[in-house]
């Protein structure tokens, strides 16, 4: 009853203090609530969580009024609206100005307001606004991560300062700025809340000892859900010394304290603590070894543990947070990877599954590409504990993502194929791609080619097939010395003898031998001598290339005799002489004897070729060109043994 009289009495007392001051800005209550958003302006937090303060007579000489919403489980996703009223504009703007660099924000402009800036994200998804318009200062923030102020010019700023111009009632009397005579002496006091299982907090707030007489502080302290935490030891330090006190059941402290007897303030502030529970650092082991950079959604499974082991059905959220791509250690430029960000929950094993999309790269980079110079590539995810409310950063989960480009790790050639006969035993391709199982082969080599089961010959083998495995067949083309050209010696002789018989058919027509109907004149026997040599010279050239290209003892003797006879038939023609026809028969019939034995020599000669010809080995490249769904692809050379004859010596 007692602890209740004394906090009537005391904002009985406050509202003395502050009514001339009321007064002076010509500014009822209701007027001034008039300039916070509703509930149904905020939109996205119930009304029954709203609560006001104010007005507040603060240490500056300012009012300060405010505006908090409460939302989601426990009450502690906050929106806290600040409106502070200052004597004078000039003041107020440069309460923005101080305020914003101690908070190492960076100032923004606002067409709506005459200065403003943003707080650096010193706390994780925490906005934090602050703005002044005429002799007001307007301060925002959020303390929950549903509400999203991304923003700088954020709808709720834009709505209170346009409100603040429209009400003449406020700053139309400013007061002049004071020259303070001597300066003003002040204090930080320092307040501490502390519990076991829990993170320290701690609060700062300067205040004017000068003016300042009396102090009373108090505040409730909480958990993370928002509820009471009793117990709690709270220490408030100010001007050295230190006090200390332990909340009540309700999490309820207070501190009383004079600070100069010749003040004449009383300054009062509520300094409620929320206290968070440590979190514990996350370490995530991703279990998916096959994740390709191929610009698809893909799963992902993770195993959370921490110090204590495995974590079990957590919920968390995880985002790219703008984080660049990596490739040993280095920002990846040559890959296309948009911002990602999602809820995931472990299962009892600590594991969770979700979908991500991987990164994209250009076809044609890859395949001219060695693997080693691209992948693989990193993509991170920062780890956000949800525990105490707010998300807080406490690990991170590294993707490792491999080349989409299909890999031939193996081709065997069965070798010692016979030219121009088929591999008894199919050659086979071995591919590794994580990502396609669907491709196009092309193979090329010195021959012909056929897949497995089918009979259809190919000089380049054009095939698309399923699966990681290809069999195909190969005849090498005829290379070596050929052992199927055998003489015939029947035939050759035969050729021969024919010629023969050509041969003799001239001297026989010459010399008037033929049953024709005119005797041959001395003309018809020079034209047919100029048809012998001409013909003969023909036969003459040839024989002497052989013997040069191949001077064996039949081909010098060919050259020879074809001279000695083509000379006869030269001196013949120029001297007009004709010999005798028995003589003639006789010289025809010596060419035949010789015809025939060199026909018998050259084909023993051949026979001796083949029965001294000798095998060897060769070697034939094979190419091979596999091409997946998406355009990428590998090439393999590899060679084949094949067996060929060789001539002997």
């Amino acid at each position: 009853m007692r602890l209740s009289y004394l906090k009537v009495l005391s904002i009985l007392m406050t509202f003395i203090v502050i009514l001339p001051t009321i007064a002076n800005a010509k500014c009822t209550l209701s007027q001034i609530k008039s300039i916070f958003p509703t509930s149904k302006e905020v939109g996205d937090v119930i009304d029954q969580a709203r609560y006001d303060t104010g007005p507040q007579q603060e240490n500056d000489g300012s009012i300060l009024y405010s505006r908090i919403w409460r939302g989601g489980p426990g009450g502690y996703r906050d929106l806290t609206i600040r409106l502070y009223t200052y004597p004078n504009s000039n003041i107020a703007r440069l309460k923005v100005e101080k305020y914003c660099k101690a908070l190492g924000s960076r100032r923004i402009n606002l067409t709506y307001a005459d200065i403003g800036c943003t707080a650096k994200r010193r706390y994780n998804f925490r906005r934090y606004y602050m703005l002044a318009e005429k002799c007001a200062v307007i301060v925002l923030w959020s303390g929950y991560p549903d509400r999203r102020l991304v923003d700088p010019q954020d709808y709720l700023l834009k709505l209170m300062a346009e409100r603040i111009k429209k009400l003449s009632c406020l700053c139309s009397q400013e007061q002049p700025l004071k020259q303070n005579k001597k300066p003003t002496r002040t204090a930080i006091y320092r307040i501490t809340a502390t519990k076991i299982g829990y993170i320290k907090s701690v609060e700062e707030r300067e205040i004017n000892i000068d003016t300042t007489k009396r102090l009373i502080v108090w505040g409730t302290v909480y958990d993370n859900k928002g509820k009471e935490l009793p117990s709690t030891t709270v220490t408030f330090t100010i001007l050295g010394k230190t006090f200390t006190k332990k909340s009540d059941s309700n999490g309820y402290f207070e501190f009383d304290l004079t600070i100069n007897p010749k003040g004449e303030k009383t300054l009062k502030f509520n300094e409620d603590f929320h206290l968070k529970k440590p979190l514990l650092h996350i370490t995530a082991q991703v279990l998916s070894k096959t994740l390709v950079a191929n610009g698809r959604i893909q799963t992902v499974k993770v195993r959370f543990t921490s110090d204590k082991g495995v974590v079990k059905n957590k919920r968390f959220y995880i985002s790219t947070d703008n984080l660049p791509l990596l490739h040993n250690g280095k920002t990846v430029k040559y890959a296309k990877f948009s911002y990602d960000s999602k809820y995931i929950t472990t299962d009892s094993n600590g594991i969770a599954v979700f979908s991500v999309k991987s990164p994209k790269l250009d076809v044609n980079l890859v395949n001219r590409s060695n693997d080693k110079d691209l992948f693989p590539i990193m993509s991170r995810y920062d780890i956000y504990s949800l525990e105490n409310g707010e998300k807080e950063r406490v690990g991170v989960i590294k993707l490792s993502f491999l080349s989409p480009k299909p890999h031939i790790i193996k081709v065997i050639l069965p070798g010692g194929v016979e030219e121009q006969l088929w591999q008894s035993k199919p050659s086979r391709v071995f591919i590794k791609d994580i990502d396609s199982n669907h491709f196009k082969i092309v193979i090329r080599g010195w021959g012909r080619f056929r897949s497995k089961g089918s009979g259809t010959r190919y000089n380049t083998l054009l095939r698309q097939f399923d699966g990681k495995e290809f069999d195909f067949f190969f005849s090498p083309k005829k290379l070596g010395f050929d052992l199927n050209d055998q003489p015939q010696l029947w035939k050759d002789l035969l050729l021969t003898n024919l010629k023969i018989l050509g041969s003799m058919f001239i001297p026989i027509a010459q010399n008037g031998k033929l049953p024709i109907k005119y005797a041959p004149s001395d003309e018809f026997k020079s034209l047919v001598d100029s048809y012998v040599i001409q013909f003969g010279t023909k036969d003459y050239i040839n024989l002497i290339k052989q013997a040069h290209d191949n001077p064996s003892l039949t081909n010098i003797t060919d050259g020879a005799v074809g001279g000695a006879l083509l000379g006869d038939a030269i001196n013949n023609l120029l001297s007009g002489k004709n010999i005798p026809f028995g003589q003639t028969m006789q010289l025809e019939a010596l060419k035949a004897v010789y015809a025939n034995l060199t026909t018998i020599y050259n084909a023993y000669t051949k026979y001796g070729k083949i029965a001294r010809a000798y095998q060897d080995i060769d070697f034939l490249p094979i190419i091979v060109i596999v091409t997946d769904s998406d355009g990428h692809k590998d090439k393999y050379l590899r060679y084949i043994s094949v067996k060929i004859w060789k001539e002997g010596e």
